[in-house]
């Protein structure tokens, strides 16, 4: 080993930081593990990011900071990415290992879409696969901010089913039948009002809104039938999958 180059030794691509370099300092020799060398370039030296090019679980992470394009889980199917309910976000990782051994974490997200963008902070700990908490950090109309970039960027020609990011829907130049529903796959908030707002009918066409399984109209509101008017319609969400028509106001 002595005689083998420097050139000829495999590169420690995976470290552990437990890894040992020898030195020598002020006529003496000595050992010191890249977990305290990380810790003392890269605290306070400016020591560069760790990216990390998968998904990872922040129990097992050393305390560092990181930059991750990928899900980062703080226990077993839970991961930060999810929480915030936006994917492909670019996350800023700060990570901090307490004297047990746990994981305190601090990660800000971003997320830009054509000309809308959105960020996401969140904090709190990582003990295990099964013990760790999540805590997001927002001014408190953050979610009216998202919601309503939502909301004006996603202006359809039909209804759409009511689902968690569907609280609002504008619908443009609308014609035939169209049918207020509850998405199976991403269901509604129980007991929030979903509002579906029709602001244009399509030139020479008229509309009708009826009712697909699971929407109800226990009060008999009267619905757009065969209408070229513009018209407002409430829904109440009873649970995951059940909704019953609140109110309807259609153009005079």
């Amino acid at each position: 080993m002595a005689n083998t180059k420097i050139s000829a030794l495999s590169a420690l691509t995976n470290p552990t930081w437990s890894e040992e370099f020898v030195y020598a300092y002020n006529n003496a020799n000595g050992k010191v593990t890249l977990n305290t060398l990380k810790s003392f370039i890269g605290w306070w030296g400016g020591g560069s990011i760790t990216t990390l090019n998968a998904d990872a679980n922040i129990w097992e992470l050393a305390g560092w900071f990181y930059e991750s394009e990928y899900q980062l889980f703080y226990k077993s199917w839970e991961d930060i990415t999810s929480k915030w309910a936006v994917w492909d976000v670019k996350t800023l990782l700060f990570v901090v290992v307490n004297s047990d051994n746990s994981r305190w974490f601090f990660a800000f997200g971003e997320k830009t879409a054509s000309s809308n963008y959105a960020s996401y902070a969140s904090y709190w700990y990582s003990k295990s696969s099964s013990d760790g908490e999540w805590k997001p950090l927002q001014r408190r109309d953050q979610a009216l901010l998202q919601y309503g970039t939502y909301v004006n960027s996603t202006w359809q020609p039909s209804t759409q089913s009511f689902a968690k990011d569907s609280l609002t829907q504008i619908i443009e130049w609308i014609s035939g039948t169209d049918y207020l529903t509850v998405s199976t796959g991403n269901p509604p908030y129980p007991w929030l009002t979903y509002t579906v707002y029709i602001s244009s009918v399509a030139a020479g066409q008229n509309y009708t809104i009826d009712l697909w399984t699971w929407v109800t109209n226990p009060l008999n509101i009267a619905l757009p039938t065969s209408s070229n008017k513009k018209c407002v319609i409430t829904c109440l969400i009873t649970s995951a999958t059940t909704a019953i028509v609140t109110g309807c106001t259609i153009e005079a």
